[in-house]
């Protein structure tokens, strides 16, 4: 069974996109590439012509130094042990993934639209009819106890 959403539910979405995406700035006060949405979505602009502090664009860029004490933070904060003959090892693969990931920050993606999948994929989409599915005897076959066409369960409130 495929479940798509009803036409008052896309309707809702496409709604909410399009107040999201209202232009509050005039052509001259926007940044340029400030913003990972394709869609004219300008905060940055905004935050930049208040004088504040725009959290989403990154101040001036320094590489992130791994060692003992973070790789020790993040295996705590991940709940993770690591013994201390793994922690020098350890931080030499991570500082070799922020690495790959500071390069990946180098690629220049003007134009590119983000994606969803590696494939092109849309909904299925079907009529929008209220059904009880008509299977409720099936279903409450597999209840631990029913009553009167529901399921029993034990009280929690007293």
């Amino acid at each position: 069974m495929v479940l798509s959403p009803s036409p008052a539910a896309r309707e809702r979405v496409a709604s909410a996109k399009r107040d999201a995406h209202r232009d509050p700035l005039p052509p001259e006060g926007r940044e340029r590439g400030s913003c990972l949405n394709p869609a004219p979505c300008h905060p940055p602009a905004r935050a930049a012509m208040s004088g504040a502090r725009n959290p989403l664009k990154p101040k001036a860029h320094t590489p992130m130094a791994i060692d003992r004490s973070t790789v020790l933070k993040i295996a705590t904060l991940a709940r993770i042990r690591v013994p201390e003959a793994e922690l020098d090892h350890l931080a030499g693969e991570l500082q070799g993934i922020v690495q790959w990931v500071e390069q990946l920050n180098q690629v220049d993606v003007t134009g590119v639209e983000p994606m969803t999948s590696v494939r092109p994929m849309r909904l299925t989409m079907r009529k929008d009819e209220v059904s009880d599915g008509g299977i409720r005897d099936k279903i409450l076959a597999n209840a631990p106890e029913a009553a009167g066409g529901f399921f029993a369960v034990p009280k929690v409130v007293e």
